[in-house]
């Protein structure tokens, strides 16, 4: 039970630390922290993988070896290579590399959603395409005026 408390409380501390930054003028912290948030999806999924190959027993199993105090400065220094990654990473181009390719994945536009009919395409599959595309086009779609 103390262990879940003392979750519990180190969760909310670092909850506040973060409102606090947020809340006062803005810093230097803040502004070096702003294309780690440009790239959170890049970050969130690097830093499951990466965890999880460091902690997990089909990775080098450190959960066994390491305490609160290794993991918090194994998570600092990770994270601190993170947020280097970003700042040259963002210098370089508009989104980070998961959110670009998430970008392209979901860019919703009438090109993203034709459909090329090629001489083997069955008949139906024309239809229903068409179908589904104006249905797609006259819900969702709100006319530039």
């Amino acid at each position: 039970i103390f262990n879940s408390w003392y979750n519990l409380f180190f969760m909310l501390s670092i909850v506040g630390i973060f409102l606090l930054l947020y809340w006062t003028r803005p810093t230097g912290l803040q502004r070096w922290l702003v294309p780690y948030g440009k790239m959170s999806l890049t970050n969130y999924v690097t830093q499951s993988i990466i965890g999880s190959f460091l902690y997990f027993g089909y990775g080098l199993g450190l959960h066994a070896k390491c305490g609160t105090t290794v993991s918090i400065c194994i998570g600092i220094v990770f994270l601190i290579l993170q947020v280097s990654f970003a700042h040259w990473w963002m210098a370089r181009h508009k989104r980070g590399p998961l959110e670009s390719i998430w970008h392209k994945l979901t860019w919703i536009s009438g090109k993203c959603w034709q459909f090329r009919e090629s001489y083997h395409t069955p008949y139906y599959v024309t239809k229903v395409h068409t179908l589904l595309y104006s249905v797609w086009r006259d819900k969702f779609v709100v006319p530039l005026h």
